[in-house]
């Protein structure tokens, strides 16, 4: 379900289709061999989430989508609190990278790599 023909990630076919609290466990998903991944829907926003737990730890799955759940507020967008205020604080703005980029790459570097190819075209 990783991916199809059409492009869509199962996370997008999932949209909409679990219910809140409700959870779709799948083992050795595509490329994640050695892995058990639930699907779950942690909150009333119709998107699901992805838990990935080696399959060492399928014992504990069940433990680990209730802790998620339980971090997770109702109105939010379906991950823990905790990590949406982790990524807003850590968050680098466009603004921050391309003053790292002035500030540590030398020009000469910086247009090779990282500008545009249609600029250098005659016409």
């Amino acid at each position: 379900m990783e991916g199809s023909a059409h492009g869509r990630t199962d996370r997008e076919v999932l949209y909409g289709v679990l219910e809140p609290g409700e959870c779709f466990w799948v083992d050795n998903l595509g490329r994640k061999q050695g892995f058990r991944t639930v699907f779950a829907r942690t909150s009333r926003h119709p998107q699901c989430i992805g838990i990935d737990l080696l399959i060492e730890q399928r014992q504990e799955a069940a433990d680990a989508v209730r802790l998620v759940m339980a971090l997770t507020p109702p109105e939010g967008r379906g991950i823990p609190l905790w990590l949406d205020i982790v990524d807003r604080d850590v968050r680098i703005t466009d603004k921050l990278v391309e003053a790292l980029v002035d500030q540590y790459l030398d020009p000469a570097v910086k247009r090779l790599v990282l500008s545009p190819k249609r600029r250098e075209r005659p016409y």
